[in-house]
């Protein structure tokens, strides 16, 4: 079965911060093709959240195929329905499929990962081994770590692999010396050999720089900005360079280097570094160097959009340091080309929907919606998308957005030379603009109609720079990468493990929004608990006709006690439901009694008297209700006869004067309270 995970982010207009929350996860009864996933995607946008054609303007995913192959990729799909949205490559998997190829054809490489392996299969299924070298480092006072798996799941998981072996070097080298075993000898023989030491050693600093690199670009979205992106990818390469050379080496290098020139490893057959070695180190991180530079800039290519966006940097903009002709160009060329984007009216292809249509699901009931979208294609190997266009309204206003860029641009730097923070800013800038734009939508939901757009902006004008404030808000919300995804997957594997395997899709989406999604403190839990138990209780119409059945006994009970003074016998729950609730098919009463049987405490539901009452009547059925009114005019003489003898001795009433059994005698009761 496939998964998959949807995240959104989003400015949340009540917090003024960007969030990036789980919405669903859905599992496909087949592999999905793009086809597949984009209408899944559609359908939860348009039917669940209803989203504006305009408002999605951005979607990063994995490198697979299906998500995004030029002709039947998901974002081909995507993008002929929001077409202001820009699909990406999630840049830690450009990373990693970047740094793949360019050691997958380095020979070197692949002795010293071997090498690794072969160090990781010794320790991975062995206790004694681990013991035994836990003893070594201790006695040689030093940190014991275990040796780590290269896991291709994990971005980068080499480094840490490579560095569990460097930093148990010598405890290695003193365990395997005396070692007899086969595999034992072999990893010693090449923990002896000085050039494989060298190239392990030098690629532990490459994999360090560009694990941290990775860490950077798992960053939240909003918190990343392309320039400082392109920079750090920019230093990345100048620093992988400066390594590849002997004089400029990385730090795991020079200890090695080091290590050896004190003769740390002189008992164990190591052998000193010649100027042999060195030339033949050099020669293999100058290989390794290029192919690293060559992939790396082939992955993380320029582009112009998403250059552009980088205008909204306020820390590295230093406006406050330009002359006034570089100020008054500053951004001219970048905005025009966000404006060109955003702020066009473009077509995009009208969608059909269809009642007799299924969607890919391993449940029937996952997706049931009013109305399904599907996406009509010809032609298998190339398809092409069949239907009408329309025309979709930019987000923001071309014109105003490079006339407002101007004043905004002023204000940054004014800001700047008030040595303000970026948060307090943008926070600032933020506010004042939705407190206007909710002003205005309360103007339109009182008026309707009969307000037009000139008599609104009368009564409430516009944030001066309301355009370039939503053109920064769509800028932060560009993703970068897919990381929350991810996460979420390990979410998923750690709620359905295997004694819950057989957990179902929506019970499993319902948890994964709980854990990701939820409350983190008890108090934020006790604040929103009843309003979830409501909604949990009115979800079914059994479980609802419960919880009155079980008000009316409370009430019932209560009144009884009040009026007599006296622990009075309560009503079974069963009992009253078989006299008073005559009418009832057996199997919901059936089903009642075993509820009732499993939570047998009436007296914890505690309500006001309306909403009991109420309760009553709800569940009065014609049939009592008649005999009821028959009644009531042959006791109505003994009632008031007996009220002057209540008045004189209330203590010593007779349990035969309240009669519990049928709820048209225990509705006397309270209205004999009552009176």
């Amino acid at each position: 079965m496939k998964n998959l995970i949807l995240y959104i982010a989003y400015f949340d207009c009540n917090s003024y911060e960007f969030k990036e929350d789980f919405i669903k996860l859905h599992e496909f009864a087949r592999d999905p093709t793009g086809k597949d996933l984009a209408e899944i995607i559609i359908n939860v946008f348009q039917n669940e959240y209803s989203f504006k054609r305009n408002q999605i303007i951005s979607c990063a995913t994995d490198g697979a195929g299906v998500m995004l192959g030029r002709h039947k990729g998901m974002t081909r799909f995507i993008c002929a329905f929001y077409p202001y949205c820009i699909c990406s490559h999630c840049m830690p998997h450009k990373l990693q499929l970047g740094v793949d190829d360019a050691l997958k054809k380095n020979s070197m490489w692949s002795v010293v990962q071997k090498l690794v392996r072969l160090v990781y299969s010794m320790f991975s299924k062995s206790f004694s081994y681990n013991r035994k070298l836990k003893d070594k480092l201790i006695a040689l006072k030093k940190e014991f770590k275990k040796i780590k798996k290269e896991a291709n799941t994990r971005w980068l998981s080499r480094y840490s692999s490579i560095l569990s072996v460097i930093e148990s070097l010598l405890g290695l080298f003193t365990l395997f010396l005396d070692d007899t075993s086969t595999k034992g000898k072999r990893i010693y023989r090449k923990l002896c050999n000085i050039r494989y030491m060298l190239f392990l050693h030098y690629m532990a600093d490459i994999l360090h720089v560009l694990f941290n690199l990775s860490k950077f670009l798992q960053q939240t979205n909003n918190k990343m900005h392309y320039g400082d992106l392109s920079r750090e990818i920019l230093y990345v390469q100048q620093l992988v360079e400066s390594l590849s050379s002997r004089s400029s080496s990385g730090k795991h290098l020079k200890g090695f280097a080091r290590d050896i020139e004190q003769g740390v490893y002189v008992d164990f057959g190591v052998e000193r570094i010649s100027e042999y070695d060195w030339q033949w180190c050099e020669k293999e991180m100058s290989k390794v160097n290029d192919s690293m530079q060559l992939h790396l800039s082939a992955r993380f290519q320029a582009s112009p959009i998403l250059d552009a966006t980088r205008i909204f940097d306020f820390d590295n903009a230093k406006l406050d340091v330009l002359s006034d002709a570089a100020f008054e160009l500053h951004g001219n060329d970048e905005i025009k080309k966000l404006c060109e984007w955003f702020g066009r009216k473009k077509k995009a292809y009208n969608i059909t929907t269809s009642e007799d249509a299924t969607i890919n699901s391993t449940d029937e009931n996952n997706l049931q919606y009013e109305t399904i979208y599907v996406i009509e294609t010809v032609n298998r190997s190339r398809p092409r998308i069949v239907g009408d266009q329309e025309t979709i309204n930019a987000p923001i206003d071309h014109d105003r957005c490079v006339e407002q860029w101007g004043y905004f641009r002023i204000k940054m730097k004014i800001a700047q030379l008030r040595k303000e923070s970026e948060k307090y800013f943008y926070d600032t800038l933020y506010r004042e603009f939705f407190q206007i734009e909710k002003r205005r939508n309360e103007l339109k939901l009182k008026y309707g109609n009969e307000l037009n757009e000139f008599e609104l902006n009368e009564e409430c004008p516009m944030h001066d720079l309301h355009d370039v404030i939503l053109l920064s808000i769509i800028c932060k919300l560009i993703l970068r990468n897919s990381a929350n995804c991810e996460r979420g997957y390990a979410t998923m594997n750690d709620i359905k493990k295997c004694k819950r395997n057989k957990l179902g899709t929506n019970l499993l989406s319902c948890l994964m929004m709980t854990k990701l999604c939820g409350p983190r403190t008890m108090e934020a839990f006790d604040a929103i608990y009843d309003d979830c138990f409501d909604i949990w209780w009115r979800m079914k119409t059994k479980r609802y006709g419960l919880k009155q059945v079980e008000l009316a006994v409370h009430k019932i009970n209560s009144s009884c006690l009040r009026q007599t003074n006296k622990k009075t016998e309560k009503m079974d729950l069963f009992d009253l439901m078989e006299n008073v609730f005559m009418d009832c098919n057996e199997e919901w009463a059936f089903d009642c009694e075993k509820n009732i049987n499993e939570h047998d405490d009436s007296d914890q539901c505690d309500t006001d008297l309306d909403e009991l009452l109420e309760a009553l009547e709800i569940l009065e059925n014609e049939k009592i209700e008649n005999e009821y009114d028959e009644e009531k005019e042959k006791e109505n003489d003994e009632v008031i006869a007996g009220n002057d003898e209540i008045d004189d001795s209330s203590s010593s009433s007779d349990d035969d004067d309240i009669p519990i059994a049928l709820k048209a005698r225990l509705r006397n009761c309270v209205l004999t309270e009552s009176e």
